[in-house]
């Protein structure tokens, strides 16, 4: 989940720092609520997200993640 989280910030030019609230997990996925704060050149964004990591062969095979704000998230982005 790391790597998969720091080839996200490296993707994106994001710094991603994250406060974990609660995770769920069995043999082939981790949930995860998070407070999640980015930032990128001069734009900051706090907000909470859920991660869902789905796993294949013992590595990460899918990721879904989920905001309260997507348009909000979706700005930053832009």
């Amino acid at each position: 989940m790391i790597a998969e989280m720091k080839r996200f910030d490296d993707q994106f030019g994001v710094a991603t720092e994250f406060e974990s609230a609660e995770y769920f997990a069995d043999d082939t996925e981790v949930v995860a609520h998070e407070h999640v704060r980015l930032t990128r050149g001069d734009r900051t964004l706090d907000g909470e997200a859920v991660h869902i990591f789905e796993f294949q062969d013992g590595k990460v095979s899918k990721v879904a993640v989920f905001t309260g704000d997507p348009q909000r998230m979706a700005s930053f982005f832009a």
